[in-house]
């Protein structure tokens, strides 16, 4: 699984090089033995100097056997202020783990058709 978050990582870089919000780092196997943490989560940064709203985005992901066919969307009225790293709650599987330190939102999964 994190070969398949690196290359989606790198992609990100390669489109959005001007990006003010990117991914810091992730924490994968949310609540299974020897987790971190008890979602999996996505570390988020803003290199900016102004606050961004997250509202219209979503963060869409799956193991390394799975499909991207779920869509974690941001609840509306999430901002990310300057410099802040906001870590975004996905799946849980297990109870492992501590909860993921504040600033936090838990971002709710939608599945959607897409392929």
């Amino acid at each position: 699984m994190k070969n398949l978050f690196t290359i989606l990582f790198t992609l990100c870089i390669v489109f959005n090089i001007n990006a003010q919000v990117v991914i810091n780092e992730i924490y994968g196997g949310g609540g299974n033995n020897g987790a971190t943490w008890t979602h999996d989560v996505v570390q988020l940064k803003n290199l900016g100097s102004t606050s961004v709203d997250l509202s219209n985005y979503a963060i869409q992901y799956a193991s390394a056997t799975g499909s991207f066919t779920s869509v974690n969307t941001f609840p509306s009225g999430t901002t990310i202020a300057a410099g802040a790293i906001l870590n975004v709650m996905l799946a849980t599987g297990g109870s492992n783990g501590a909860t993921p330190p504040n600033p936090r939102v838990q971002a709710p999964g939608t599945v959607t058709n897409i392929g």
